[in-house]
């Protein structure tokens, strides 16, 4: 239970509530905020510089550039969905880049979704990109009715995953293309040991005035997560994460993928993140040091890597 003890010590009580709620209720209410404070590795800016390098080729062009200017055309004008868009501002980046005549997003908080739809209307962007609140599980969209799909951050959380795939298949156009950036590392944040065993050797050398989360005490080792525990709390939390890759291989066309690593940097940056948004010397010093420590193993294979890029096409028989 140590999990949620510490989740209560930066949520509140209404952790201990969520316990009592369905399925389907835990998650709606463990997702069902808008404040999206920066606790995750993805949030450095150091580290979504290495991310977008490694996926797009620059560290400066971001996904929805690339991607419109690898596929896409002067005159590409593609309808576009998104699942799990939570407060939308990835959706409106997206439409941003260009190359978009539509973009509908789902989620499932109708909390994010009405935050969502607030800041399309402030960007004078409502009427092209509409935000709804769904569950994905039962979704009905006409088949080939979007050029674009896009899981970002989000497809680890949804389950079933082989017939949710299976309709995203079908919501596709046969050209259309699936982009998909997402933790695929172990399902239920099982971490293997010696994953767990470098994670905490690295965070043993952040600096202590680093090393504390945003209530000012110091960030615990790195442990596995009870199962029972993340079921309890958010059932939906990297719930089949370890099948998103080879279901996805066997579903769709691979265009590209990139393996651009999270399994140390995720665990020893979670919940300290804050601490290095704007890095001085120190900090820039013991990212660096993280950063050349993953790398240095998953060369040696003692690490995989946790997150993922891919770019698919539906197979040629759902044409």
């Amino acid at each position: 239970m140590r999990q949620l003890f510490d989740k209560a010590r930066t949520r509140g009580s209404a952790v201990f509530t969520n316990l009592f709620r369905g399925r389907s209720g835990r998650t709606n209410a463990t997702w069902d905020q808008t404040e999206a404070f920066p606790r995750q590795w993805t949030n450095i800016p150091v580290l979504q510089e290495r991310i977008r390098l490694r996926i797009t080729g620059d560290p400066h062009v971001n996904i929805p550039a690339y991607i419109r200017g690898k596929y896409g055309q002067e005159d590409t004008q593609w309808k576009a969905l998104s699942l799990g868009c939570g407060t939308g501002r990835k959706e409106l980046a997206w439409f941003a880049a260009g190359g978009l005549s539509q973009l509908d997003g789902y989620d499932l908080s109708g909390r994010r979704i009405a935050e969502a739809q607030r800041l399309a209307a402030a960007a004078g962007m409502e009427k092209q990109v509409r935000f709804i609140r769904s569950d994905i599980r039962y979704l009905q969209v006409q088949k080939h009715a979007y050029d674009l799909i896009i899981l970002d951050d989000a497809l680890h959380h949804f389950t079933p995953l082989r017939p949710i795939l299976r309709n995203i298949s079908n919501w596709l156009a046969p050209q259309g293309l699936l982009v998909v950036n997402e933790f695929v590392g172990p399902s239920r944040f099982q971490w293997t040991d010696r994953q767990m065993e470098i994670a905490n050797v690295l965070l043993e050398e952040v600096p202590s005035g680093l090393n504390v989360r945003p209530d000012g005490t110091p960030r615990p080792p790195v442990h596995r997560s009870g199962t029972l525990a993340m079921i309890m709390y958010d059932p939906s939390e990297a719930v089949e994460s370890s099948s998103i890759l080879p279901m996805l291989h066997e579903l769709f066309t691979i265009q590209e993928e990139t393996l651009y690593g999270g399994a140390l940097l995720h665990l020893v940056f979670k919940d300290i993140a804050q601490n290095f948004l704007q890095p001085n010397a120190e900090a820039l010093a013991c990212l660096r040091r993280c950063i050349d420590a993953e790398d240095e193993a998953m060369q040696r294979g003692d690490v995989g890597s946790d997150f993922a890029f891919l770019v698919a096409r539906p197979p040629a028989s759902s044409g």
